[in-house]
């Protein structure tokens, strides 16, 4: 049965090369336009779609997004078309399988559709653990590879030896051969040591990385890891003719002859590089051209790779950029005066190719990883992230729970309610975004968790007993003061309320043990905390008996009485009106 290549450029001269294309490689061809508001239901069908990043009517990272999240959908193969190369790099965005250059000609497009078309790949997939079978498996499937599963590295190997295996995902820590062993056995045979191998593993730690890439691991995830970026590095690893590596690399040395080793090492494994002679045409590239790692030479002219390092370092847009150091020196103190500036490895001179690939493997990985929990900051908290660095070890469906002491902050906007009903959903939004910009802005200065937003109410949680009872203060007057610059953006009216409360909250994993959870903190004192604020008053800050004991010598508070919901008795509380400055 013929395949069906889907065609949506929005332009007849590039349609032509690719039906061509198409036509010679016995496929049949489909061609689509933008302005079509049907086109997700007429993709049914299709097995390859090539479209340009840019379309007339239409949105192409949306569509694609579309379609990989689309059951029906997600098997379809697509091919990313551009003249732009950064989108090569950030092809992961169109969920792209392949990347096709303007100009192009028949013969690429048959490349790739010969790539697309070529026999399903075996994947072995090795992981004790059953859970991860039962997520992982499925999601490989759907993708048109085949599977098999072996639950330790012993089982493993036995697969291997009686099955066409094309790629192996596997776990470290498992019974009977754990990971690293497999790895070991795959890559010392002949008849195997051509088959990539992506390690997954709860292990995170620099020596964990190091001796993954050491046995011969051709990638590293660490667990949990994202479904699609698994998928995006079996793609690259899987694909045949096109080894390339998104990453690019800027390599910075003098001598020809280690040059040539070292570009040759990166070509061989995929990696695009650059390479300059001495620093100062190094930081020149480093601010026109974006890279992923700095390989550099210690010993450089005009500038050596130290003052190079403390440069980038120094420079705001250059610091995060992760560096390797070839030195000569194996003396302690030159490595850790390396550290002090920075560098993420050193490697001494001589040194062969396994050495250098498994250090741009590792030091690419932690960069990912770090990134990756960054990322995870603007949606988890910092408890949360912690909770799940501490726990991916256990059974997923497990939840857990802890008694803590924390002070809890509740901010809401007055009557907000009734000033939406005179809005329209677009200039809510924009007021919201605007009041939560200044908002965190305070928070995040005194070292909140925000928990969560709630509407237009924002929790946020404070550690450190005294100290956080003292942040959480100053932070709740301090967004009494942000308002008057969120009036004048917005030009209106706005005021809100703050309430505080100090005490043993339960802090802990809620949620479906088989769907969704939350990490977040509850309980009577969160209770508290909320109510306080809805008797705060107009753009005052109410605190209760508990946080204004933890910093009576330091705050200026006024005592009411108040009769709280679910309180039998009266409840004492404290109009704050001024608070000693926190100093850290």
């Amino acid at each position: 049965m013929k395949k069906k290549v889907g065609v949506l450029t929005d332009s007849d001269p590039i349609n032509m090369i690719i039906t061509s294309g198409v036509d010679s490689v016995d496929c049949e061809s489909i061609i689509f336009n933008s302005s079509d508001n049907r086109i997700i239901d007429k993709l049914s069908n299709i097995d390859i779609l090539f479209i340009k990043s840019t379309l007339s009517s239409i949105n192409s990272i949306e569509l694609c997004t579309q379609i990989k999240e689309d059951s029906s959908l997600k098997k379809i193969q697509i091919v990313i078309i551009s003249s732009n190369e950064k989108v090569a790099e950030e092809s992961t965005d169109f969920h792209a399988n392949y990347y096709l250059k303007i100009p192009f000609k028949i013969q690429d497009v048959k490349e790739v559709l010969n790539q697309c078309v070529t026999l399903e790949n075996v994947i072995l997939y090795v992981d004790d653990s059953k859970i991860f079978h039962n997520s992982v498996v499925p999601e490989i499937l759907e993708q048109g590879y085949q599977v098999i599963t072996a639950m330790d590295g012993q089982q493993g190997l036995d697969k291997l030896r009686d099955n066409r295996v094309d790629l192996v995902i596997t776990d470290i820590e498992m019974p009977v051969k754990d990971g690293y062993g497999l790895c070991y056995e795959i890559k010392k045979s002949p008849e195997t040591n051509h088959i990539p191998v992506i390690m997954t593993s709860t292990l995170d730690s620099e020596e964990s990385i190091e001796k993954g890439f050491s046995v011969g691991a051709n990638d590293y995830l660490t667990k949990p890891f994202n479904i699609p970026e698994l998928l995006n590095r079996i793609q690259q690893h899987l694909s045949k003719g096109d080894t390339r590596r998104p990453e690019q690399i800027l390599l910075v040395e003098n001598d020809n002859i280690v040059k040539d080793i070292i570009l040759q090492a990166l070509s061989y494994n995929g990696f695009k590089a650059d390479h300059v002679r001495n620093g100062r045409i190094a930081l020149s590239m480093l601010r026109n051209k974006r890279y992923q790692l700095i390989i550099t030479a210690y010993h450089l002219p005009l500038l050596d790779g130290y003052s190079l390092a403390v440069q980038i370092r120094q420079s705001e847009k250059l610091s995060k950029i992760p560096i390797i150091m070839l030195t000569t020196n194996e003396k302690r103190s030159e490595q850790v005066k390396l550290r002090s500036v920075g560098i993420q490895a050193f490697i001494v001179k001589p040194f062969n190719n396994d050495r250098l690939i498994a250090e741009v493997e590792r030091v690419l990985a932690q960069d990912r990883l770090k990134k990756q929990n960054e990322m995870m900051r603007h949606y988890l908290t910092q408890d949360a992230i912690d909770a799940v660095s501490k726990g991916v070890e256990t059974d997923v469906t497990e939840t857990t729970g802890q008694t803590s002491f924390r002070t809890i902050l509740f901010t809401d906007i007055e009557k907000f309610t009734p000033m939406c009903e005179k809005l329209t959903s677009q200039e809510v939004v924009n007021l919201l975004n605007v009041y939560f910009d200044e908002m965190v802005a305070v928070l995040i200065k005194y070292d909140a968790i925000i928990d969560k937003f709630i509407g237009d109410a924002i929790m946020a949680v404070f550690g450190k007993i005294e100290d956080g009872a003292h942040r959480a203060v100053c932070a709740g007057l301090e967004m009494i003061e942000s308002l008057d610059k969120v009036q004048k953006q917005l030009d209106m009216d706005i005021h809100m309320r703050v309430g505080i409360n100090s005490g043993h909250v339960i802090l802990g994993d809620i949620g479906s043990r088989l769907y969704r959870r939350d990490f977040t903190v509850i309980g009577d004192n969160v209770n508290t905390a909320q109510r306080l604020e809805s008797n705060a008053g107009r753009d005052g800050v109410l605190i209760s008996d508990s946080t204004y004991q933890l910093i009576d010598k330091i705050v200026e508070a006024t005592p009411k009485e108040l009769e709280l919901k679910g309180k039998k008795e009266k409840f004492i509380a404290y109009q704050v009106a001024k608070i000693k400055p926190y100093s850290g």
